[in-house]
C-alpha cells in the first residue's frame, strides 16, 4: 500500500490500450491514468475522505509529495495532493 493507504488491484478492463493503475477504494475502485499528456482541466480531480488529515498531510509533506491548498468549505478540512503521474487528488476530513 502507498502513502494514501490504497491497495493496488488487478486491472478490471483489459485491452483498452490506455495505461493506468487500479486501486480498491471502499466498495469500489479508483483508476489513475498514467499517460504522459492527459489534457486534464486544472480543477478535475477525485476526493478521498480521510480520518486524520493533519497527520496524513504531515506524512505527505515529509515524503516530498506536492500539495496545494483548497478553497475553504465550512465544516471541512481539505487539501489537494498530486500522484507521481500528475493526477490531482482531494483529501477531505469532515
Amino acid at each position: 500500500m502507498g502513502r494514501l493507504g490504497l491497495q493496488e488491484i488487478p486491472r478490471l478492463t483489459e485491452g483498452t490500450g490506455r495505461p493506468g493503475i487500479w486501486f480498491a477504494a471502499g466498495d469500489g475502485q479508483v483508476h489513475l491514468s498514467v499517460e504522459d499528456d492527459l489534457h486534464l482541466h486544472p480543477r478535475r480531480h477525485f476526493a478521498l475522505r480521510v480520518a486524520d488529515l493533519d497527520s496524513l498531510v504531515a506524512s505527505l509533506r515529509g515524503s516530498g509529495v506536492r500539495l496545494e491548498e483548497a478553497d475553504p468549505i465550512p465544516g471541512w478540512q481539505r487539501i489537494y495532493c498530486f500522484d507521481p503521474f500528475g493526477n490531482k487528488i482531494e483529501l477531505d476530513q469532515i
